[in-house]
């Protein structure tokens, strides 16, 4: 694919709440971004809307068991990019039985060494 590979660790779920490791490996594989990722599914039923908040995470705030499930997870090199979001994707009933989908959030991306543990 032209926009490369995706790799996704699904590290705990629990309930509405996921937290993620992705992976996207571009230019034929040598340059890594890495997302670390808590999603979460919001509903509210009065306002017939669902949203997902999409927040990364700092290793150091994990916990234990998933930090260690973390470190099983393939990675190629001790350096890498490392994409922070914080974003909401919001769906709500709007008029004429549509639906309005609005994306609000930023992204930033920074080089990141793994620490040894």
């Amino acid at each position: 694919s032209k926009t490369g590979i995706f790799m996704r660790e699904t590290l705990r779920n629990e309930g509405n709440r996921k937290i993620v490791f992705w992976q996207h490996y571009i230019k034929g594989g040598t340059t890594a971004i890495e997302y670390l990722l808590s999603i979460k599914v919001v509903s509210e039923e009065e306002n017939s809307s669902h949203t997902i908040e999409v927040k990364s995470i700092k290793e150091k705030e994990l916990p234990k068991g998933v930090w260690k499930k973390l470190q099983t997870v393939h990675r190629g090199s001790q350096r890498f990019q490392r994409a922070k979001v914080d974003g909401a994707l919001k769906m709500q009933d709007f008029e004429y039985g549509q639906a309005a989908l609005t994306f609000v959030g930023r992204l930033e991306v920074e080089e990141v060494e793994i620490e040894e543990e």
